[in-house]
């Protein structure tokens, strides 16, 4: 057997060479970590120090969220001169004194100094929460204030408190306070706050599985954290039905059922806010498909909505009860009166309907029919997604209805474009609705409205086209720092769609 060469004896400096090396392995992966959550963490938060049980509803607001979210906060919201004006955005500012000096010039808390009384104790996170007092019963708030010095908070506790008691009403005065870990709690009812805190020990909010899974539904974390619980919905629910005396139809309470939270995120991106919420998904699924994103490209406003098969029928089922109730009118009265008056069968509004309806306005908005009021001139239409043919019969049933009245029958455009059905009062605007396409392929809409063709509601307005915003401001005569402080707002996006068994709500506000 041939031995195998004598290996060299590692030097001393050798040693220390790859001791040091990984040491700083260790480091550089222990630093990307920490780095990573310096970032894109979210770090400590209110929810930690309230409990699960008894919980309605929850909103959390964070000061100091993570670099991510600074940057982008900081690159929004200084195209607004007012906003860069009265808050520095170079990362020095202390927003909590800012906010707390803006209260007092709104004539909060006149008795509390900031720099001795608050700034030595207050950390960047706060919360309210809605406790359950039961059924019937006014919901108790509760209060939660991120601390870096207990002791502090504790000596300030008296004052804070006749500083959030003024102009409260006698049975909604903060009445105990408690500490859980790093948290300063504030409740109403007399030993509510050390109770939620001896709770919140046992069970937190933060640990709890379905605020867990329906905040982390909606999305990266933000500025802004809501909650709503099971319990929460159905003393919403209880509320209405005592206050209508009217009781929740079987189907609307087997949605109930299978509800178990709602999570929301405000949140900073792509140079604007978004507000984005996640819950159970109910039944339905349908989709507007290209019924928006295939409107004219020069369309400065829509509204969409996707109607699934037999919603009529689900409706009646649901709101027939109360319809009977409050208006005193049963489904076979009402179907005798729409017969009476528009000579319409209610499955001629079904069909009307069709798979789903788009209301739109075009950028080129004739201004002077508008001063003339001549509403031929405005472009304002609908697109109805479904058998054209049946669509077609039942607008021609109305005109019929409207000439009985004195309306021309042609006052009404429509048109068949593919598997639609365009309808204006303008001519002109009918013809761009049925020729015309591309809106999906414009920047703004793609930012805006970024699942349309998935979504059953979607809402797109463009503050750029045409510049008509700017316009109306000036004709409203608007002051030159309001317009000045509007100008940076590009459009307002929103959609409604189902990813499995989760449905999400979208708000984007974008900025140029």
């Amino acid at each position: 057997m041939t031995d195998l060469p004598a290996q060299p004896a590692k030097s001393r400096k050798g040693l220390a060479l790859a001791a040091g090396g990984a040491v700083l392995a260790v480091a550089a992966v222990g630093g990307g970590v920490w780095g990573y959550q310096a970032y894109f963490g979210q770090g400590d938060q209110p929810a930690q120090a309230l409990p699960s049980k008894g919980l309605l509803g929850y909103v959390a607001l964070d000061l100091s969220p993570n670099g991510e979210q600074l940057l982008a906060a900081r690159s929004t919201l200084k195209k607004f001169p007012a906003l860069a004006d009265q808050v520095k955005l170079d990362g020095d500012e202390d927003l909590r004194k800012t906010l707390f000096e803006k209260a007092q010039e709104d004539g909060a808390c006149k008795g509390l100094d900031y720099d001795k009384e608050v700034a030595p104790w207050l950390g960047d996170r706060l919360g309210i929460a809605a406790m359950d007092a039961g059924k019937g019963e006014e919901p108790e708030a509760l209060l939660v204030f991120q601390t870096t010095d207990a002791g502090k908070a504790e000596k300030a506790v008296p004052a804070v408190l006749e500083c959030l008691n003024e102009d409260t009403a006698a049975d909604s005065k903060l009445t105990s306070h408690a500490f859980s870990g790093d948290w300063l709690l504030l409740g109403e009812a007399k030993g509510s706050a050390e109770k939620a805190a001896e709770d919140a020990n046992d069970s937190s909010l933060a640990d709890d599985e379905h605020f867990s899974e329906w905040t982390e539904a909606a999305g990266d974390p933000g500025i802004i954290t809501g909650y709503a619980s099971k319990l929460g919905y159905q003393r919403f629910v209880d509320w209405f039905q005592d206050d209508s005396d009217m009781k929740l139809p079987a189907s609307a309470q087997k949605e109930l059922d299978k509800f178990t939270g709602a999570g929301l995120v405000g949140r900073f991106r792509d140079g604007g806010l978004e507000v984005e919420v996640a819950a159970r998904a109910g039944e339905g699924g349908a989709t507007l498909g290209d019924a928006v994103s295939s409107l004219p490209a020069s369309t400065v406003a829509a509204l969409g909505f996707a109607v699934p098969d037999g919603w009529l029928d689900k409706a009646f089922d649901t709101y027939g009860p109360m319809l009977e109730a409050e208006a005193g009118m049963t489904r076979a009265q009402l179907e005798s009166q729409l017969k009476s008056m528009l000579g319409l069968e209610l499955e001629d509004i079904e069909a009307l309907v069709g798979d789903g309806v788009v209301i739109s306005v075009d950028s080129d908005i004739d201004t002077d029919a508008i001063e003339q009021f001549d509403p031929t001139g405005i472009p304002v239409g609908l697109t109805i997604t479904g058998d054209t043919d049946k669509i077609e019969k039942v607008i021609d049933q109305l005109r019929d209805a409207g000439a009985k009245q004195g309306m021309p029958r042609g006052f009404v455009v429509s048109k068949v474009s593919g598997d639609s059905v365009v309808v204006s009062i303008s001519p002109e605007y009918a013809d761009t609705l049925a020729d015309e396409h591309g809106l999906g392929k414009s920047a703004a809409f793609a930012k805006l409205v970024p699942n349309a063709d998935d979504s059953a509601t979607a809402f797109f307005l463009d503050f750029d086209a045409n510049g008509w915003l700017d316009d109306l401001m000036k004709s409203f005569d608007a002051p030159k720092d309001v317009r000045d402080n509007v100008a940076p707002l590009s459009g307002i996006g929103v959609t409604g769609w189902q990813d499995g068994d989760v449905s999400h709500g979208l708000l984007k506000v974008a900025t140029d």
